[in-house]
């Protein structure tokens, strides 16, 4: 069974924790690119009760590949499907702000997916690559939680 004691959205924010001692981290966040799996496999030297959600397949096969090579494990979710939480389709569409993507369009793909659109003209972004949009909503959860670990660049908090 698979436990954890607190989440981190981000690597940086699972290193900053892991360092300041916490055990049993569950990140969220997406570990699609080679440097994030590489942060990962350092974090866990520290934290080996660390876990990770991935999301598709290809991040599976990266971070196995890159796990068998210092012959190490760790304990994966693999979400499939969370429900209505970060990109909502109440209010305007998200616009995507990256420049190489501008002329692509956003469009919803289920509870908490969206999809980027674009023509046979323009090339498709690859797994890892980061877009950046503007979202018109974002869910808060704060009152569902009673202790929080606040990260600020290199500084922690509780």
């Amino acid at each position: 069974m698979i436990s954890f004691s607190v989440c981190a959205a981000k690597v940086s924010e699972a290193e900053l924790l892991a360092k300041a001692g916490i055990k049993g981290i569950l990140l969220t966040g997406p570990i699609a690119s080679t440097g994030k799996i590489k942060k990962i496999i350092e974090i866990l030297s520290i934290c080996p009760s660390l876990i990770v959600t991935v999301d598709h397949r290809d991040e599976i096969d990266n971070l196995n590949l890159a796990l068998q090579q210092e012959n190490l494990s760790i304990d994966v979710l693999i979400d499939i499907d969370a429900g209505l939480k970060t990109l909502y389709k109440d209010g305007a569409v998200p616009q995507i702000l990256t420049e190489e993507f501008v002329n692509m369009k956003y469009d919803w793909f289920g509870d908490e997916y969206g999809k980027i659109i674009y023509t046979e003209n323009s090339k498709a972004p690859t797994l890892g690559t980061v877009i950046e949009v503007i979202t018109s909503h974002c869910d808060p959860t704060i009152n569902l939680f009673d202790k929080f670990y606040i990260t600020k660049g290199e500084h922690f908090g509780k």
